[in-house]
């Protein structure tokens, strides 16, 4: 899995979270518990969220996402994975993060 490199969110608590950040065409064989952001990254390495998810399963989760029209028409082409396996810590940084950062898929 070739790391494109990290980003940094802050949510509207003020917490920062850090992502490892891999290109969509990712393959990954694991199973990878934790808290996603789609988003479309420039080619200075600056990333615009398109969406934020949570999943005990990120990359299974993201093979028939009921929201995929949407990503594709922000152009979406990285994937931020920050892992936790605790599903009240996911959802809860999710929360925070869609309430900071308004991404346009989460509508």
């Amino acid at each position: 899995m070739p790391k494109l490199g990290t980003l940094s969110l802050e949510g509207a608590s003020g917490t920062t979270y850090t992502f490892n950040v891999y290109t969509k065409d990712t393959l990954v064989n694991d199973f990878i518990p934790g808290i996603y952001c789609l988003s479309r990254r420039s080619e200075d390495g600056a990333d615009t969220p398109v969406y934020i998810g949570e999943s005990d399963n990120i990359f299974r989760h993201l093979e028939k996402h009921e929201k995929q029209a949407c990503f594709d028409d922000h152009s979406f082409n990285a994937i931020g994975i920050c892992r936790t396996a605790n599903a009240g810590t996911r959802q809860a940084t999710q929360e925070d993060l869609i309430k900071s950062l308004q991404p346009p898929c989460n509508d």
